[in-house]
């Protein structure tokens, strides 16, 4: 019976989720967090309609948010060991939150009906900016000024993908691995694995065929991906360079 009532606090605790995404999607929303959880809700007035069960809980933990360091860490200790109906959906609904968010994101730049921009493309294709970030680039917060971006948006379901890195020597720059849960699981770059580029095998958690000689495999805890790359720009005048990198 217990088991019953967690299997349906959960479902109501996603269908919540699923329901408040159903809004056209903003690609500045696509770095989800606890915090950013909590914030989304801070001011969210309950009501009785069914799937809200998990509002006035994440409501607490916006309150939260606001006191002294080590306060988040508590309450979520202590919500994971609660049996109470709105601790399960809360817990729930963090757990889907930033799937759902990355599976919007994903629809929304993989869509052959949004305007060209930088990321946006087929799954699995590389789109790289070929300016640097100024006021009038809104899709995320507070981009580098000084980088060239790329991005890809990974489809990992039926095979891996090859990612050939050139030698890199003269610069700082990262390749950023997130999977669908937005946590990094990987980097390439000047500090994670030196200047002299490489071939990697990157690789969604279904793939245990043998990595071909001369790869490195990354493995993707998620068929979903998302990699960022960021290249370092000395100056205007050095913006062709790195695009020619």
């Amino acid at each position: 019976m217990k088991g019953t009532l967690y299997t349906r606090i959960i479902f109501i605790g996603i269908l919540s989720l699923t329901f408040s995404f159903i809004t056209a999607p903003s690609i500045s929303h696509t770095f989800p967090s606890v915090t950013a959880l909590a914030q989304s809700v801070d001011n969210t007035t309950q009501s009785n309609q069914p799937g809200e069960i998990a509002i006035g809980a994440l409501q607490d933990l916006a309150t939260t948010l606001k006191q002294p360091a080590g306060a988040m860490d508590v309450k979520m200790a202590q919500i994971s060991s609660s049996n109470k109906p709105e601790d399960i959906a809360t817990l729930a609904y963090i757990w889907g939150f930033p799937l759902i968010t990355m599976e919007r994101q994903f629809n929304f730049v993989t869509s052959p009906n949004i305007p060209p921009g930088l990321g946006r493309g087929p799954a699995n294709s590389i789109s790289c900016a070929q300016d640097l970030a100024n006021a009038s680039f809104t899709d995320v917060v507070s981009p580098n000024s000084d980088t060239l971006y790329c991005q890809v948006q990974f489809d990992l379901t039926n095979e891996p993908l090859v990612i050939v890195v050139p030698p890199i020597s003269d610069r700082y720059y990262s390749f950023e691995f997130l999977d669908a849960y937005t946590n990094i699981f990987s980097y390439i770059g000047t500090r994670a694995t030196g200047s002299a580029g490489g071939t990697y095998l990157l690789a969604g958690p279904d793939w245990n065929e043998q990595v071909p000689e001369g790869m490195t495999k990354i493995w993707s805890p998620t068929n979903l991906a998302w990699l960022i790359t960021r290249t370092s720009v000395k100056g205007p005048t050095d913006v062709s360079n790195v695009i020619a990198i």
